[in-house]
């Protein structure tokens, strides 16, 4: 599962959570499933920016370049939230 999927499976949880009516045991796992995603997601996003960084600029300034492929993607899933 990329990224941006955790992220989706994460605002799909959170959007369960509702539909669980007043069942707690119920939604607690979907919040938990939804806090498992998220931290992924924000795990994925944090390697792929500290992977593709590269050193430029004066006095050693670090830029960090998303491949265009992950920005789409990410771009994508938070487009659909």
């Amino acid at each position: 599962m990329t990224g941006p999927e955790h992220y989706q499976a994460a605002e799909r949880a959170i959007a369960q959570v509702a539909s669980a009516g007043g069942e707690p045991a119920v939604q607690q796992r979907f919040l938990a499933l939804a806090q498992v995603h998220a931290s992924l997601a924000s795990t994925a996003a944090t390697a792929l920016v500290a992977i593709n960084g590269t050193s430029s600029g004066a006095g050693g300034s670090r830029f960090y370049l998303v491949p265009l492929e992950d920005r789409e993607s990410w771009q994508a899933a938070v487009a659909q939230a």
